[in-house]
């Protein structure tokens, strides 16, 4: 993916691409991708010549903001990944009574 170097063109490289993606597709996950996608851009770009303890700052809240999110969603997300899938017909033995043979 071609970054641009300054805000102003990723502002009008962002505008077209989204609204094309908007065109191609209503998947909620592409648009979500695509704007994580920018926002990390954005932050690489401003980046550039920033003070280290400004970088730090950035990647505390960044990181609290993501362990926020992850613990407000821990059990949908596990409910998601794991729990409907704790008791699967694959591992489980049923037990056959003879009388019904």
């Amino acid at each position: 993916m071609i970054i641009p170097k300054t805000n102003r063109a990723m502002i009008y490289y962002m505008l077209p691409t989204f609204l094309l993606l908007n065109i191609i597709t209503m998947s909620r996950t592409a648009i979500g991708v695509y704007l994580l996608i920018a926002v990390i851009q954005l932050a690489w770009i401003n980046f550039y010549n920033t003070p280290i303890k400004q970088k730090k700052h950035f990647a505390i809240i960044a990181g609290g903001g993501i362990l926020l999110i992850l613990v407000g969603f821990a059990q949908p997300l596990y409910q998601f990944f794991i729990g409907g899938r704790t008791q699967s017909k694959w591992h489980t033995v049923e037990c056959f009574d003879i009388r019904t043979l």
